[in-house]
């Protein structure tokens, strides 16, 4: 019982950081109209997880959860929206420090397949209770390095993965992560079966805030993590682009430039 108050504290106060951090936006803002919409998308952001945690917490604290397979499910529930506040505060806080132009980055030479097998190691549990598989499709030899910024570089594949998961067609999810080189490039693709793009929506899905006018009202969302995450690549060079068969899959393509071997570059360091 003590394990599913804890989580409701730990998400209130996330909540409160969130709102705090909104506040900061609505003040630096220049434009009234964002200021409104950013400070509308955030109390429908927080509101929604934070209702169905307060409502998931009620469930065992009133004796409704009287089994483990109900306890769990509840936790699952509860669990979901607590990744989802925590992909907001991310967001945010990178969205506040972009449109100030502050977001920094420690650049260094690392090995991307690396990065990203460890990214999905670490992962994994949480993905599985989300009810997501992933499949990583390594063409590169497990041997191609960038230089770039690896944990905000992670921030952009959390993004896109979240993005994935939210968007799902039903209760599972299917993502498809593939690595490759093409000419001077190193090449991310992440393809997962969801619910798919329109293609008159597709050259906006990266612009500033923007959401597709089904996913307004059926899915919560502020609309600012896939702005996030193009401005992270570009910062490092990069491009991304998106493809999709409306109800059927979406893709998701990051380019970086190559930064060679990255096992002969160690070696000769």
């Amino acid at each position: 019982m003590d394990l599913f108050v804890s989580v409701l504290l730990l998400t209130a106060f996330f909540a409160v950081i969130v709102f705090t951090i909104a506040h900061g936006i609505y003040l630096k803002k220049q434009s009234r109209i964002q200021k409104r919409q950013m400070l509308i998308a955030l109390a429908h952001d927080m509101g929604t997880p934070l209702t169905v945690i307060r409502g998931y917490t009620e469930g065992p604290l009133d004796g409704v959860a009287d089994t483990e397979e109900k306890k769990r499910a509840y936790l699952k529930q509860i669990y979901g929206k607590a990744v989802e506040m925590d992909a907001l505060l991310s967001d945010m806080m990178l969205y506040t420090r972009a449109a100030d132009e502050n977001i920094t980055y420690d650049k260094k030479l690392f090995s991307v397949s690396e990065a990203i097998s460890k990214y999905l190691d670490m992962t994994r549990a949480d993905h599985e209770l989300l009810s997501a598989e992933i499949l990583f499709f390594d063409d590169t030899d497990g041997d191609v390095a960038v230089m770039g910024d690896r944990a905000v570089l992670r921030r952009v594949l959390d993004n896109l993965i979240a993005n994935s998961i939210k968007y799902r067609r039903g209760d599972t999810c299917h993502i498809r992560l593939r690595l490759f080189l093409q000419d001077d490039e190193v090449i991310l693709t992440v393809t997962d079966d969801g619910r798919g793009i329109r293609s008159e929506e597709l050259p906006f899905v990266f612009d500033d805030m923007y959401r597709g006018g089904e996913k307004k009202s059926s899915i919560r969302g502020n609309g600012v993590g896939l702005w996030v995450a193009k401005r992270i690549v570009t910062d490092h060079g990069g491009r991304v682009w998106a493809e999709s068969e409306y109800g059927a899959w979406t893709t998701i393509g990051v380019a970086l430039r190559s930064a060679g071997s990255f096992y002969e570059q160690s070696t000769d360091n």
